[in-house]
């Protein structure tokens, strides 16, 4: 039941797009090859857009990675040089000739002599010098 009258005006009684036909817009540019082809162009591209989105996402992680092995190598290696010349230094004073010479006093019982401490043996005279 309708209460405004006025709102009778404002329903359409019947289908205004009945009889009207249909009509295509003509095409201005035609693509070269027709639209199929380019359809499969179009999505062969984005195909490999894609493609190359995910190889260069996938190396991107494995560079950052590898920087990443990178620094803790070069991190290992400095210890390992510091360890190196630590051992090197320890092996210098353990073959200088001071701490042998120590070494020998202590746990040989072995000296070396002093000049006037010791005496020569020579052949040609037969005696000690």
């Amino acid at each position: 039941m309708i209460i405004n009258s006025a709102a009778h005006t404002m329903i359409p009684r019947r289908n205004v797009y009945r009889g009207h036909t249909s009509v295509r817009r003509k095409v201005q540019l035609a693509l070269p090859g027709g639209r199929l082809l380019w359809l499969g162009a179009a999505k062969a591209l984005v195909s490999v857009l894609f493609v190359s989105a995910v190889a260069t996402s996938f190396l991107n992680s494995s560079a950052a990675r590898l920087g990443d092995e990178i620094g803790a190598m070069e991190v290992a290696k400095a210890d390992l040089v510091a360890s190196n010349h630590q051992l090197s230094s320890q092996n210098e004073k353990l073959f200088s000739s001071d701490t042998i010479k120590s070494m020998a006093g202590e746990q040989l019982a072995i000296y070396q002599a002093i000049p006037g401490q010791h005496r020569t043996f020579r052949e040609s005279s037969g005696m000690f010098y």
